[in-house]
């Protein structure tokens, strides 16, 4: 699994909260929620991310619209 650093944006309400560098992978993961695949590139934790998420891990997930890495905070997520 080769990793690499890549400015993710969180996105909340819509609307960027703004964007930290992390690690990502290089090829995702696939997990299957409610049937759907996703590819999961990697996950936002307090740890890595605790200015923009608490005490839940987020995926960092692809944005083709946009091409690029973003987590997006789920409404009632608190951000530090």
């Amino acid at each position: 699994m080769n990793i690499e650093t890549r400015t993710v944006f969180f996105v909340m309400k819509g609307e960027d909260a703004g964007s930290l560098m992390m690690d990502v992978r290089t090829e995702p993961e696939i997990a299957k929620e409610g049937g759907q695949p996703e590819k999961i590139y990697g996950y936002a934790t307090q740890l890595n991310a605790g200015m923009y998420v608490a005490n839940n891990s987020y995926p960092i997930e692809w944005d083709s619209n946009k091409e690029r890495f973003v987590v997006y905070i789920p409404p009632r997520t608190k951000v530090n």
